[in-house]
């Protein structure tokens, strides 16, 4: 899967591994909802992830600055 909008560091850049954990942190184990918007050209899902409270993922991402 892919986020919608936003560009992340990855893992092997400045702050990837860090990113990486504060996604982690807001919703791995949690039930969430996905809003798809189609497919990338590799084949991966792009969508925004709707959280268990109603905030978005990539909005939390945003404002927290682990991606832009």
């Amino acid at each position: 899967m892919r986020l919608n909008g936003i560009d992340c560091p990855e893992k092997s850049q400045a702050f990837g591994n860090r990113a990486k954990q504060a996604t982690s942190a807001l919703a791995f184990g949690k039930t969430v909802t996905l809003k798809t918007y189609g497919m990338d050209k590799y084949g991966r899902t792009i969508a925004d992830v709707i959280l268990p409270d109603g905030r978005n993922l990539i909005h939390e991402l945003v404002k927290d600055g682990w991606c832009w």
